[in-house]
């Protein structure tokens, strides 16, 4: 008796075991079915979902057309922003030429200029190309570097450094010149279309208008007034999801490199073992597709008019986030490191400065700057903007929450 039973129990035991077995692989079986469904749904509708497929939107050039190779070569000139002044520095140079104009500060310049010489030379000669395709290896995915973009930055604002000596100098076709090399080089940086690439471009253009303010109210030449407005109209917003477009490739990328020993050490991560931070109580393709199917819900977001997209956007962003938690590793490195969309700011950010500038121009076209009792408020586009000028300090700011203003003190000689 005790033996039927022992059989009966066992028998049921492998009974029930197949049939977990034929549903477990049933459920990973329907699990991939739709990952596969949403990855070619996301490549439908413009988001890539791996390294080829990204790649296949890079732009080419041709050997005769491409300045690639010259600011690739940016680097040996051992000018770079680690190696050379900070950033911050040299644009507090070009406000100190501007405005101070005294011996020190035109021999740091003159210094700073020599020093960025060779740089300067490579950059004279990538504007003359039209394209700029840097060829990279899009297989390293995430693990790809681009560090041409960290210098084609620094070294634009060392390109508005030597325009402003020149205008300094009263020299205006080189300064004039200057900006246009600077605009090429934005151009340059943003050609490729990748997000990295694309927010430098939109920081040279910013650093364009700025110095272009600058020498506006330094040296109250009606040309400089005359390229600030034309600026103000013309710099290019950056649309929400030019810095999203890399995002579901590069986490992607992230899970397949931190899912090997080879993948772990490409990125660099010592004593991480690939299993050792693994998810197992999830079906991997389940959480992949829901990743996909999040980033799709965003991207389409992305394209709602501006009053409806930051509400919806980060509605449905917070969706997909835990999913991302099956690959703990990868999504440890992509909230760290990938540099994620804030869409307010991408909305609000270039409207309310290129607005600022603009009622700048204005109010330099109409004359002498006169002393403002209190806050001139005027709406720009959509941007509400506030001037002020209590006869030493300029002030231009947009009202938006975060926002920072162009402000400038004169010396007295310019009241």
């Amino acid at each position: 008796m005790k033996r039927k039973v022992w059989r009966w129990v066992l028998g049921s035991l492998v009974v029930v075991g197949v049939f977990a077995g034929v549903w477990f692989a049933y459920s990973r079986y329907r699990d991939e079915i739709a990952l596969r469904e949403q990855l070619e749904l996301a490549w439908s509708e413009g988001l890539p979902t791996n390294w080829q497929q990204f790649a296949s939107l890079v732009p080419t050039a041709e050997p005769h057309e491409n300045a690639a190779p010259f600011y690739a070569k940016l680097a040996a000139t051992r000018y770079r922003p680690e190696r050379g002044a900070k950033a911050a520095d040299v644009n507090q140079l070009i406000e100190r030429v501007c405005f101070v104009g005294d011996e020190a500060s035109l021999q740091e310049a003159a210094l700073e200029l020599e020093r960025a010489a060779a740089a300067l030379k490579l950059v004279e000669e990538a504007v003359q190309l039209p394209k700029c395709w840097f060829d990279r290896d899009w297989s390293e995915g995430a693990a790809l570097l681009s560090p041409e973009y960290a210098d084609m930055k620094f070294v634009g604002r060392v390109v508005l450094l030597r325009g402003t000596m020149a205008a300094r100098k009263g020299d205006v076709a080189q300064a004039l010149q200057d900006l246009d090399n600077a605009k090429v080089l934005a151009s340059h940086a943003a050609y490729e279309g990748v997000d990295l690439g694309k927010l430098v471009a939109h920081a040279i253009h910013y650093d364009l208008l700025s110095a272009t303010a600058l020498w506006a109210l330094a040296f109250r030449n009606p040309q400089y007034n005359e390229q600030l407005a034309e600026l103000a109209r013309s710099v290019p917003d950056l649309h929400p999801r030019d810095a999203y477009r890399s995002s579901l490739s590069d986490l992607l990328s992230l899970i397949e490199l931190c899912s090997t020993q080879a993948g772990i050490e490409e990125l660099g991560l010592d004593g991480v073992h690939p299993l050792e931070r693994a998810t197992f109580f999830v079906s991997k393709a389940r959480a992949k597709a829901e990743i996909v199917k999040g980033h799709r819900k965003c991207w389409a977001a992305l394209d709602l008019p501006p009053e409806q997209l930051v509400d919806a956007f980060e509605r449905v962003e917070a969706d997909w986030h835990p999913w991302a938690f099956a690959f703990p590793t990868a999504a440890e490195l992509y909230f760290k490191l990938i540099t994620e969309l804030d869409p307010v700011n991408l909305l609000s950010l270039g409207p309310s400065k290129r607005a600022a500038y603009g009622l700048l121009a204005e109010k330099l076209a109409e004359g002498p700057l006169r002393i403002t009792s209190e806050p001139e408020q005027s709406l720009v586009g959509i941007v509400d903007v506030r001037y002020t000028f209590d006869g030493r300090t300029v002030t231009v700011e947009a009202t938006y929450p975060g926002a920072e203003p162009f402000r400038v003190r004169l010396p007295r000689q310019l009241v």
